[in-house]
């Protein structure tokens, strides 16, 4: 009996053994191995940030594939970065010293701002040291917990800006519209950025002025454009101060025609018949104008451009009439 407890109880030991080592052999799934970085996605594309106020904007685009290169990238979040410039040049350290200061979950965004493949974070500037350089950076985070190479970062001057532009406005001549606006205390330039109304603002200004005013000659006729103004003060970046107010112009033709020549009146019965010959030049319409003495007279009539008579019906036998015909071309200007 005690023989036979023994073997068997070796026999039970070797089944589990075997068991087990079954179990394991077939754990995981069959096929080639992953390859590195087929699950960590690749960096973020188009990263930048505009420090203007009392704010900073951080926006990069989504990436489209993984480190690997397949895709579409695996990409659950993202990880902010910044780094204190001028404490870590201050510590003699040749290190980085990067601080992550908040994430971004893609499930629930609710600290940014998604638009597509676009990603736009608002960092408040309240509780920030306004005195320093800081670096920016934002690595892409996998559902696995993968982060992507950070992005190039961005530096940018958090010292205090200058206050707001005030009293910006837009005069639109035939060729160039000029802008104008009251100097902004502690300014050493102006950035201009000029875009199409209902357009986003570009990220880049369209120059930078070391004072107003500014005249924009690289304008069409027809064509309406939106300008903003900002005052940057010193250092390398410099900081930006928030937009002033958007202020819209429209180049337009200002020309007058030229008159109306050979004005010919005609008196009839109850009537006076009247003929001009045509500028030479697309008119519009043309006002007809009326008086019976040295007054300016009134207007009486309005006939379209390609005619060039009018009659004249609202006249009393005997009276004496001077009459004036005035061309209004396309853009409204009268000769």
């Amino acid at each position: 009996m005690s023989l036979g407890f023994v073997v068997g109880r070796s026999a039970l030991l070797c089944l589990v053994v075997a068991w087990g080592v079954a179990v394991v052999a077939g754990c995981g799934k069959k096929g080639d191995p992953l390859a590195p970085g087929s699950h960590v996605p690749a960096p973020v594309r188009d990263f930048q940030v505009v420090a203007r106020g009392p704010e900073a904007r951080l926006s990069w685009r989504v990436p489209v594939a993984n480190e690997a290169g397949g895709g579409p990238a695996d990409v659950a979040g993202y990880l902010l970065y910044r780094e204190d410039v001028a404490e870590r040049l201050a510590s003699g350290c040749d290190c980085r010293q990067w601080e992550l200061f908040d994430t971004v979950d893609l499930e629930y965004p609710a600290n940014a701002f998604v638009h597509g493949d676009a990603v736009e974070y608002v960092l408040p500037l309240a509780g920030v040291e306004r005195r320093n350089l800081f670096a920016f950076t934002v690595a892409a985070k996998s559902h696995r917990d993968l982060a992507s190479a950070m992005a190039p970062e961005q530096v940018v001057n958090l010292a205090p800006p200058p206050p707001p532009v005030r009293g910006l406005h837009a005069d639109a001549g035939e060729a160039a519209v000029r802008l104008s606006w009251r100097p902004s205390a502690g300014a050493a330039a102006y950035r201009i950025y000029r875009f199409a109304p209902q357009a986003a603002l570009p990220v880049v200004p369209t120059t930078t002025i070391p004072a107003p005013p500014y005249e924009d000659g690289d304008v069409r006729l027809g064509e309406t454009y939106a300008y903003v103004v900002t005052a940057v003060g010193a250092g390398a970046p410099p900081p930006e101060s928030s937009l002033s107010e958007a202020v819209t112009a429209a180049p337009r033709d200002r020309t007058p025609p030229p008159p109306p020549t050979h004005l010919l009146a005609i008196s009839a019965p109850g009537e006076v018949r009247l003929a001009w010959d045509a500028p030479p030049e697309p008119i519009a319409f043309y006002l007809l104008w009326r008086s019976a003495g040295l007054d300016e007279g009134q207007p009486i009539g309005r006939v379209a451009g390609e005619r060039a008579t009018f009659t004249d019906t609202a006249v009393e036998p005997g009276g004496h009439y001077r009459y004036r015909v005035i061309a209004v071309d396309a853009a409204n200007n009268e000769s």
